[in-house]
């Protein structure tokens, strides 16, 4: 995500599969600076193996133990192989951290829910995994993990392939994180 002020990245989802370099990782959500991002309401998995690396969910930079993020980065769904694996933070030294030492550090994440990959298949989320479809698949018993995790946010009603689809209104209720709830 590049560094704007901040980059608003809101109800997507993001799916990586496959297999990842010999000696490299993977993350579903990748900045060198949190507070310039506004991250919320997004659905990611991670269902890539190999690796010597990981991968997981979130890398940064750099991230102070300071910094509140929970306004920006909230309100989200991962899923991914290792939880205790959840985020890599640093570029010339590196640390690993899992679900509950990542929402320690940043303050973040506090209304967002991790599950590992082998808990929740991917192909029963999504409509059609295999052909990009990456709608949620309200059929499917699994599709609860999604189900009014989000916080509406104003102004933004409509997906990219469908319209007035969500609330607006948080005093209306919860809606749903990721593609076309």
């Amino acid at each position: 995500v590049p560094p704007t002020d901040p980059a608003l990245v809101v109800y997507n989802s993001i799916y990586l599969g496959g297999q990842s370099k010999p000696a490299g990782f993977s993350v579903g959500m990748s900045t060198s600076d949190f507070s310039k991002v506004d991250f919320r309401n997004n659905l990611i998995v991670n269902e890539r193996s190999g690796g010597t690396k990981g991968n997981m969910a979130v890398y940064a930079r750099q991230i102070t133990s300071a910094e509140n993020l929970n306004d920006l980065l909230n309100n989200n769904v991962y899923i991914i192989p290792d939880t205790s694996v959840f985020a890599w933070v640093g570029s010339a030294v590196s640390y690993y951290y899992g679900w509950k030492a990542w929402a320690e550090l940043t303050k973040a994440d506090s209304q967002s829910f991790v599950y590992p990959v082998n808990d929740m298949p991917p192909a029963s989320l999504f409509s059609d995994l295999q052909n990009g479809d990456l709608n949620i698949r309200f059929d499917d018993p699994a599709c609860w993990i999604v189900k009014d995790r989000a916080m509406p946010l104003p102004g933004f009603p409509q997906d990219f392939d469908d319209g007035n689809i969500r609330i607006t209104d948080a005093s209306a209720g919860m809606t749903d994180v990721g593609s076309d709830e």
